[in-house]
């Protein structure tokens, strides 16, 4: 039977070179230290894409957005597109109305992040923004039955970094001079408690791939493997070029 087979898709094949049919690209979804992209052929899909009967949205380069509000569709956690609930269709709102933003002193939004920061079963967003690299921020907009509570946590120049799922701590970052730093949050009754402080001196460009020396945790200066074995409990988030 497997003979028969590989017999067919032979003849197949020749037939459709010699009919000069183009045979279709064999497309999967494949993945990186980045993210993830879904290839087409020899190159990759940009833009909203329907696959397996799920929208998906990928950036310029290819990856695959997630947990994010692209032109007011809500990508969960896996990058489909779904409804979501009526936190939502608020968060889209809001990133519409820049009255709203401006009364608020939201300014210049970079990137939006929907979670679920507290597990209560309603999605925060998280709005990485600030007039400058100096000042930026992450605003966190809460939605409680209609009712918007914004706190803001302080991220230098950078943003949202990512999250520790075990331990439920909301990390932002920054980098300076060669340095890279960052801080981590904890909700604890209803305020963000910084449980976390790090900074390192990095010696490439790419934080993620090089060594680093100078490094400290909690005030506390730490070897390169505590340090390295510190961040690779971040559930890193990939920031989308075109937002």
């Amino acid at each position: 039977m497997i003979n028969i087979r590989k017999r067919i898709l032979s003849v197949v094949t020749v037939l459709c070179i010699t009919l000069g049919f183009n045979m279709p690209a064999y497309a999967e979804w494949k993945q990186d230290a980045t993210g993830w992209w879904y290839t087409n052929g020899n190159t990759y899909y940009t833009g909203w894409q329907e696959i397996g009967g799920k929208w998906y949205y990928f950036d310029k380069n290819g990856y695959m957005l997630y947990s994010t509000i692209k032109d007011g569709y809500f990508l969960q956690s896996d990058g489909s597109w779904t409804n979501g609930g009526k936190e939502i269709q608020k968060y889209a709102d809001l990133l519409n109305d820049t009255r709203w933003q401006e009364q608020n002193g939201i300014v210049d939004i970079s990137h939006n992040i929907i979670m679920d920061v507290n597990h209560d079963g309603v999605n925060e967003m998280l709005l990485n923004n600030g007039p400058n690299m100096a000042q930026l921020k992450v605003s966190i907009v809460s939605y409680n039955n209609g009712n918007i509570k914004i706190d803001n946590i302080p991220s230098g120049q950078g943003g949202y970094y990512g999250y520790i799922k075990n331990e439920n701590v909301l990390c932002v970052y920054g980098g300076h001079m060669g340095y890279f730093y960052g801080s981590g949050y904890k909700l604890n009754d209803g305020s963000w408690e910084k449980v976390y402080d790090w900074s390192a001196e990095y010696i490439s460009q790419y934080v993620d791939d090089n060594a680093f020396k100078n490094c400290t945790l909690n005030g506390k200066p730490v070897s390169e493997t505590e340090f390295k074995s510190f961040l690779s409990k971040i559930d890193k988030y990939y920031y989308t070029v075109e937002y």
